[in-house]
């Protein structure tokens, strides 16, 4: 997922899910392709 091209799905998932939950975790791979989560507390996504 390309985070300029997909922004507004982004958007709307983070939107539907913290509707029904408070706890999140964001997903994303190192320089090796290797996955990274990391759970966040809060995380506002607004503007670029």
């Amino acid at each position: 997922m390309d985070i300029t091209q997909d922004w507004k799905k982004i958007r709307t998932h983070f939107n539907k899910s913290f509707s029904s939950n408070f706890h999140i975790s964001v997903a994303s791979v190192d320089a090796e392709n290797n996955p990274t989560v990391t759970p966040i507390g809060s995380l506002f996504l607004n503007d670029n």
